[in-house]
């Protein structure tokens, strides 16, 4: 038998894969093949695996990319709430409010410190600087989970100590 060589030229092909193509679940049953085609060895290999397989690979991703978005999301409303209070107080610098009206103006910006877990703050601030790799401090940290220097410092101790978070410990921290 001779191998076929298989070429795709339909205009009509799509790569989008419709919305229910994955709803069913046939556990073993519904199967999902790749045909690979090698014109140099005039070979076709067909491989196979179970669309369940495919699907709970695609959801693991969709959930992993719901996080980082989550995520993502609450450093931009922490920038925006940082830069809006930067404005308010260049405004009463430059006097174009009075001490009571930036008072008043500045305590919708006001945050209690809390204690947040080390093992919290060490998974966010790796994920973080993965996603999107500025060099924030542990003020900038502290800053964002509303908690103390301190408390991030152990968070950050948690993390790898050849990562580059480890040079942000005090020295006494860094000898484990």
């Amino acid at each position: 038998m001779r191998p076929i060589i298989i070429e795709n030229h339909s205009p009509t092909s799509s790569h989008v894969i419709a919305k229910n193509f994955l709803d069913d679940d046939f556990g073993n049953m519904d199967m999902v093949f790749r045909v690979q085609s090698d014109r140099q060895f005039k070979t076709v290999n067909v491989t196979s695996t179970n669309t369940k397989t495919i699907r709970d690979g695609l959801d693991a991703c969709f959930v992993r990319s719901q996080q980082d978005i989550e995520l993502l999301r609450s450093v931009i409303f922490w920038q925006k709430n940082t830069i809006d209070y930067q404005a308010l107080h260049t405004a009463f610098l430059l006097n174009s409010l009075t001490e009571e009206e930036f008072e008043e103006e500045a305590e919708k910006f006001t945050v209690f410190q809390k204690d947040v877990s080390p093992e919290i703050i060490a998974a966010v601030v790796d994920r973080l600087d993965s996603l999107v790799g500025i060099n924030f401090d542990t003020s900038d940290y502290a800053d964002y989970f509303h908690c103390t220097q301190n408390n991030v410092m152990k968070g950050l101790s948690l993390l790898p100590s050849h990562s580059r978070f480890f040079a942000l410990l005090p020295p006494a921290t860094q000898e484990k």
